[in-house]
């Protein structure tokens, strides 16, 4: 499988490069290439592109026309090259959502009439997207390719390649396919979490661009075509926890989350937005319970209104917390996070794969861990764990799956204060008769690690702590290589570091966390 990333440039070097690093980090495992439409640029943009590796640049001929002829230039190169799949971005902005192309691509393999995915942007105010006649349709989104070959046919364009159609010069082409993806049998799916920050440059190139084109030209054009169009009704989401089921299905299969808190409430609605924005396979409905102390109040508050189910406990053990939890949840597949994790929107989706195909136990092996004196932090990747000797990579207990009646049969989780998952871990591994080769767990690190946060909390990461690069630590058997702060880590994800940022800042409001 593999994606083209499509967009136009000109004069614009310094976004162009944020807008390729957050591609980068956006597309997961996938197979891509990026596919640039330079219309001439001479800030240093094509010589700095002639040395980015999975690069194409496309050189525009001729006088600058608006964006629709670069798109379509850039389309034109995906159909010869028979992408799968194309995501169309512009070079003012730039993802935010770590994996976020392939938590698309993952839900368009799930759902075959999804023509395209469209990502959340901020460009009018709080993250939304935009609809034309009561159906969304997509400022930046992933196309399937034969949805876009479809649209290019029916606009007029034989070959496939004008998905844009080059009625218009700027504005309203976008617009245009999202209606006749409509009209042509597909739908424009809203990817929730999935975001995109519009920067809207107000430069040169779009000064340009509109003195070029008379005001409101585009947009007169699309409503004097498509003003009384009657599209089909999306299907209707009516709760982010009720998942739509397949035509003729009469019972849905359940999973439930289960969320550790303990008197940490901001961290706690981070954490529930993450899991809000998960992405589910169809046939499959969700629960999330909190476990808390009784006396914390404000957490029981926050879970309620993100319409979780709030669960106290006497206690501050998370075990205790985990199996009062355990106790009310009802779905066949347990999701396990504490409240400062923030997990991949792909979880769900590789959890359910994993326990379908017979896993009692599937999560995230090898995380690189910052662990010193000063410190200790899991970071965004795990490949950074010397081992002394031969040993298996550490896991992370609050970033696994479990088969809820294997947790049942072992009486759940146990109440020695951080060995929790440890115990539990080697008890399911007991269970494994001497005679059986099977391996009773799955490492989906290779798919989440890099979208999955977890902070641990206290003095390290809100304190920043000094941690020096290259400094080592003994961690049980292991050697851990110290790599510096988070803030100062090279390729720590930008967008990441900037929303855990935001977090730590005071007055800063919760909801401007991303949806890791």
């Amino acid at each position: 499988m593999k994606v083209g990333v499509v967009f136009g440039t000109f004069n614009r070097l310094p976004l162009l490069q944020n807008a390729i690093a957050s591609v980068r980090t956006a597309v997961g495992d996938l197979d891509y290439q990026i596919i640039v439409v330079d219309g001439g640029s001479t800030d240093g943009s094509r010589q700095w592109l002639a040395k980015q590796p999975r690069v194409v640049t496309i050189l525009q001929e001729g006088p600058l026309t608006g964006a629709v002829k670069a798109f379509n230039l850039g389309f034109t190169y995906a159909v010869d090259e028979k992408f799968d799949y194309v995501c169309h971005l512009n070079d003012d902005a730039r993802f935010v959502t770590p994996g976020a192309i392939s938590a698309a691509i993952h839900l368009m393999e799930t759902k075959p009439k999804v023509g395209e995915v469209a990502f959340e942007f901020d460009l009018r105010g709080p993250w939304g997207f935009e609809h034309v006649n009561g159906v969304p349709y997509a400022n930046f989104g992933v196309i399937r390719m034969e949805a876009g070959l479809a649209v290019a046919k029916a606009q007029g364009d034989p070959t496939g390649r004008a998905w844009w159609n080059p009625i218009y010069r700027t504005y309203g082409a976008d617009t245009e396919f999202g209606v006749w993806l409509w009209k042509l049998g597909w739908t424009v799916y809203e990817g929730r979490g999935l975001r995109v920050h519009d920067v809207n440059a107000q430069d040169d190139l779009r000064t340009n661009n509109a003195s070029r084109l008379p005001k409101n030209t585009d947009s007169d054009l699309f409503w004097s075509r498509w003003r009384n169009e009657v599209l089909p009704p999306p299907i209707p989401r009516k709760s982010r926890h009720v998942r739509q089921l397949p035509v003729g299905a009469t019972m849905a299969r359940k999973a439930s989350w289960i969320v550790s808190s303990h008197f940490r409430p901001r961290l706690l609605e981070a954490c529930l937005l993450t899991l809000l924005d998960g992405v589910w396979p169809d046939g499959w409905i969700y629960e999330i319970v909190v476990g808390h102390h009784k006396d914390d109040e404000a957490s029981a508050t926050i879970a309620k209104k993100l319409g979780a189910v709030a669960v106290p406990t006497p206690g501050p053990n998370p075990g205790h917390k985990r199996n009062a939890a355990l106790k009310i949840a009802t779905g066949e597949l347990i999701l396990v996070t504490d409240d400062d994790d923030f997990q991949s929107p792909l979880r769900p989706q590789l959890a359910i794969d994993a326990h379908e195909r017979g896993w009692p136990l599937s999560g995230i092996r090898e995380f690189r861990r910052l662990h010193l004196p000063e410190g200790n932090v899991v970071r965004w990747c795990g490949r950074g764990v010397h081992e002394t000797i031969d040993l298996p990579p550490v896991y992370c207990g609050t970033a696994r799956n479990y088969r809820r009646d294997l947790l049942v049969k072992l009486g759940g989780w146990s109440s020695m204060p951080s060995l929790e998952d440890s115990d539990l871990h080697r008890r399911i591994l007991r269970r494994k008769t001497a005679t059986s080769s099977k391996r009773r767990e799955l490492d989906l690190g290779s798919e989440l690690a890099d979208t999955t946060i977890i902070l641990q909390h206290g003095g390290n990461i809100f304190e920043r702590p000094q941690v020096p690069a290259g400094a080592t630590t003994v961690f049980g058997k292991y050697i851990c290589t110290g790599e510096g702060h988070w803030s100062t880590v090279p390729n720590f994800p930008r967008a990441v570091a900037e929303r855990l940022g935001d977090l730590i800042r005071d007055n800063a409001p919760v909801r401007s966390v991303a949806r890791f």
